[in-house]
């Protein structure tokens, strides 16, 4: 396996403006879209800076229909959540959280959800999180206690 070993600011820096896909190879690979590097290129937040999870605000429709598009295509997907998170300086504008359960490909289904996003909600920011609920990890407690948006042979839009 080949792989690259650089400072990440350096290579955020280095290709400022394009979309950065690290771990491509990866069961969890991410796209960075060129806003994502604009903002983590913004500089270091204040450690006091916390995530407040505003739960189950309403969802964004556009986003949901859009998601549930690549989701039904796809039979490995079978739940998916939404919680809204929001930052302490900046509590106005909450940050939607989307949990998918699956146990497909990851880069490729990040992909189809990344095309989707661009074509429908090209403005919408969101970020996405694997769910494992035998090895919950980072937001999994917290997106399975909200009720699903999307579970698969159902049909349930909130």
């Amino acid at each position: 396996t080949k792989y690259l070993s650089i400072n990440g600011r350096a290579l955020l820096e280095l290709t400022r403006g394009g979309p950065i896909i690290l771990n491509p190879a990866s069961q969890y690979g991410k796209e960075l879209s060129p806003l994502e590097v604009h903002q983590l290129l913004g500089g270091p937040t204040a450690p006091s800076e916390k995530h407040i999870i505003t739960g189950e605000a309403p969802y964004p429709m556009p986003l949901v229909q859009a998601l549930t598009s690549v989701f039904a295509a796809r039979p490995d997907i079978e739940t998916a959540w939404m919680i809204q998170v929001t930052f302490a300086d900046r509590a106005d504008q909450p940050h939607p959280l989307v949990g998918i359960e699956t146990a497909g490909d990851w880069p490729s289904l990040v992909q189809a959800i990344q095309a989707a996003a661009e074509a429908h909600v090209p403005d919408t920011l969101f970020d996405i999180q694997r769910v494992d609920r035998r090895n919950p990890a980072g937001m999994t407690s917290a997106l399975i206690q909200a009720a699903p948006f999307y579970v698969r042979g159902a049909s349930t839009l909130n």
